[in-house]
Parts: C-alpha cells; sequence; structure tokens
C-alpha cells in the first residue's frame, strides 16, 4: 500500500471516529423523542407487516440493551484511563437509553404500534387516494352496508369486483359497515395469522374515532386523521 492510500485509509478513519458519536448521539435523541422502536415501526408498517414490527422491536429491544452495557463498559474505561470526556459522553448514551425506554414503558413517547399505522397510511398514500376512498364513502347510503361487524352485527363484504376504482390498489380485504350514528364507512383488514390482524377504517370527516376495547384481545384504535383510524387485534 503506497503513501496516498495510507493517508486516505487514515483520513477515513478520523472521519468514522468523528462522525460515529453524533450519529450515536441521533440514535439515543431520537429514542427519547419518538421512542426505542419509532422509525423501525414505521419501517415496518411503510412495509406492511406486523411480523416485521414484531421482529424489530426484538432486535431494537437485543440493540439497546447491547448499546447500554457498551455504555456502561466504556464509561468505567475512560473514567480508569482519566479521560473525562468520553466518561461523560458514554456515561450520556448509558444515562440516554435508560430514559428512552423508562420514558416508553410510562407511555410518554408515541408507542410502536401508532407509528405502524403511519407507515402503513403513508404506504397506502402513494397507491391509493385516500380522499377519494372518504368521498367514496361520504356518497354512500346507510342502506349500502349492512351493521358494525364488531357490534354484533354483520359488514356487507366487497369482492374485488365490486371494489370502486379507487380502492383497486390496495390487497386488503374491503367491507362496508354503518358506524354508532349510523353513517356508512369501510373497513380495510390485513390478517397475518398470530402476529394479529389490522387495517384502516375510512368513515364520514365529522365522525369521532371510537376508543379503544379495553379487554386484552379487544380492538385498540389510534385516530390518524378526522374520519380514519387505524385498529389492530391481537393474535
Amino acid at each position: 500500500m503506497d503513501a496516498g492510500q495510507t493517508t486516505g485509509v487514515r483520513a477515513r478513519r478520523i472521519s468514522w471516529r468523528s462522525a460515529g458519536p453524533w450519529l450515536l448521539g441521533v440514535v439515543v435523541l431520537s429514542g427519547i423523542v419518538l421512542g426505542p422502536w419509532g422509525l423501525l415501526a414505521y419501517v415496518a408498517g411503510f412495509l406492511k407487516s406486523a411480523t416485521l414490527m414484531m421482529l424489530f422491536m426484538l432486535a431494537g429491544l437485543v440493540s439497546w440493551a447491547a448499546l447500554l452495557c457498551l455504555a456502561c463498559a466504556q464509561s468505567v474505561r475512560s473514567l480508569r484511563a482519566r479521560h473525562q470526556t468520553a466518561a461523560v459522553f458514554w456515561s450520556s448514551v448509558g444515562f440516554g437509553v435508560v430514559l428512552a425506554i423508562a420514558l416508553y414503558m410510562m407511555g410518554k413517547t408515541p408507542v410502536a404500534i401508532a407509528w405502524f399505522a403511519h407507515g402503513v397510511l403513508r404506504r397506502l398514500e402513494i397507491r391509493t387516494d385516500i380522499d377519494a376512498v372518504q368521498a367514496w364513502v361520504e356518497s354512500l347510503n346507510p342502506s349500502d352496508c349492512r351493521g358494525d361487524p364488531h357490534s354484533g352485527g354483520r359488514g356487507r363484504h366487497l369482492r374485488e369486483g365490486e371494489q370502486p376504482q379507487v380502492l383497486k390498489q390496495q390487497n386488503g380485504m374491503v367491507d362496508l359497515e354503518l358506524d354508532a350514528g349510523g353513517k356508512p364507512r369501510v373497513r380495510l383488514s390485513w390478517d397475518e395469522s398470530k402476529a394479529g390482524m389490522w387495517g384502516l377504517v375510512i368513515g364520514h370527516r365529522d365522525t369521532k374515532t371510537p376508543p379503544s376495547d379495553p379487554n386484552m384481545y379487544g380492538e385498540k384504535r389510534s385516530e390518524l386523521r378526522p374520519g380514519i383510524y387505524f385498529w389492530y387485534e391481537e393474535g
């Protein structure tokens, strides 16, 4: 390796050493603000896979635990070597990891399923005109629907040939139903077996999102826009 190549390798090492702490700081800060699994859950939602979200969360848990152990070890090593700046940095990283997880457990940061929901909506918006779907729903007559399947009634399942053009680009199950006020809405569903069942409900813009079912395996709901909410049931 000649002198020029050696200089280039050293420059890359110096560049990485300079950028590494900043990148690590961004990761920890995002965990504090968005929750430790926020970005990973969003990516899983964009890929429309609850199974992938569960795998991401497991991998994320291992990664955060490893990061905490690394921060503690590096902090002790820096103190022994009397590198006070490094000790302060790694102590801050360790504190940030603990704070991120504590805030998440206390419900002070968005839960993973909320980021998953926004990822799903973003993915659908790329190929489906959500505003057009909502306009179509608002044009429906209540007689076009049957009752809400979650309140003892039955929704009207739309086969692929019955679905309007605005829904042709999505691959979920489509059901028409009535909300608590008797207004039409459409339910999009994806079933991932043990990973649970989830989807979107698109109704009139002036309708409120119903509260989540308090039961463990009940339907959990999260409003995304006026008249549109994400729902999830554990498998």
